[in-house]
């Protein structure tokens, strides 16, 4: 691929609950395919020209799992748990990135894909999970808005399931199951 376009990633914070329903440390692993952003960080997709010729899609201001850890961390907030850095001493939430990408020409489909894992540490079984996909088609037009909003389409739509994940009884079962 020759050339290279450029978008933002983004998302709107969720309001924030202080109900003190404990810690969590968050650990982010990106998994991306090396076609799809594991060799490049910053790639996010490919968009075409006329022609079809593809041209990298990079992020202009963060890497794909920075913005996810950022995320995950506000729906931990908005759901009322205090999110800490990585430690072995509190309950850890690990993300593992599995797909961020968009392949733009006429209708381009964005998605993304986490499995996330609750776990007492790093070594110990998983006591809780869930499978978190999301994408969107927007029709391509020119430049990398279009883009730009699936992309925010697809964060506004894992945050909105985040949220409702990270308050749900199985989630806060799993937890409190930690410490009996």
């Amino acid at each position: 691929m020759s050339g290279c376009t450029s978008l933002k990633l983004y998302y709107a914070k969720p309001s924030f609950e202080m109900t003190g329903k404990g810690t969590v440390s968050l650990i982010m692993h990106d998994q991306r395919l090396p076609d799809e952003g594991g060799k490049e960080p910053m790639q996010v997709g490919v968009i075409r020209n006329a022609f079809g010729m593809p041209f990298a899609m990079k992020a202009t201001n963060t890497e794909p799992s920075k913005i996810l850890k950022e995320l995950a961390l506000d729906c931990l907030k908005a759901a009322g748990y205090e999110p800490i850095d990585q430690s072995d001493n509190v309950p850890q939430l690990h993300l593992f990135l599995e797909r961020f990408w968009s392949d733009g020409y006429q209708m381009s489909r964005t998605s993304m894909k986490v499995m996330m894992e609750l776990r007492k540490s790093a070594s110990s079984p998983v006591l809780w999970s869930h499978s978190l996909l999301s994408d969107t088609v927007v029709m391509w037009t020119a430049g990398t808005g279009p883009m730009e909003k699936g992309f925010h389409q697809v964060l506004e739509d894992a945050k909105q399931r985040m949220i409702i994940q990270f308050k749900d009884k199985k989630f806060a079962a799993a937890y409190k199951s930690i410490y009996p």
